[in-house]
């Protein structure tokens, strides 16, 4: 049986923003902004839906095309970042692509490419997020 991906959601502060969500994670003491992309794919993550089907989901509230690879970039960095839950989701090859290799490899339009610039990271996160 498959796992599909589930957000963590344990020990985190959320804040949901008009364009991004803000997430304060007490473990580490760091601070998320994830944009309005990388906020659908984190709150799509339910343990029910596949990447294709966050990938549909995304599309549907974005009304925009959202390719899977956009949408396992995405997980692939809610992982990283400890924001999925341990062992629900793996990067399926060993090598990951960059966002440049992936904007390259697809042919991304620019609203694409911005939509995969998925994390800012706060380093107060009482400034509020950097770009």
């Amino acid at each position: 049986m498959r796992k599909f991906p589930v957000a963590r959601h344990k020990d985190l502060i959320v804040e949901d923003l008009p364009d991004e969500v803000l997430i304060y994670d007490l473990n580490m003491d760091k601070a998320h902004c994830l944009n309005q992309t990388a906020a659908l794919i984190w709150k799509n993550c339910d343990g029910q839906k596949s990447v294709g089907e966050i990938a549909t989901s995304l599309e549907q509230e974005l009304e925009a095309p959202v390719s899977q690879q956009v949408v396992r970039l995405g997980l692939e960095e809610l992982s990283v970042y400890s924001l999925l839950k341990e062992k629900t989701w793996k990067a399926t090859t060993k090598t990951q692509l960059s966002r440049r290799e992936l904007v390259k490899k697809l042919g991304l339009t620019a609203r694409d490419s911005i939509a995969c610039n998925h994390l800012h990271y706060c380093a107060d996160p009482r400034a509020g997020c950097h770009r």
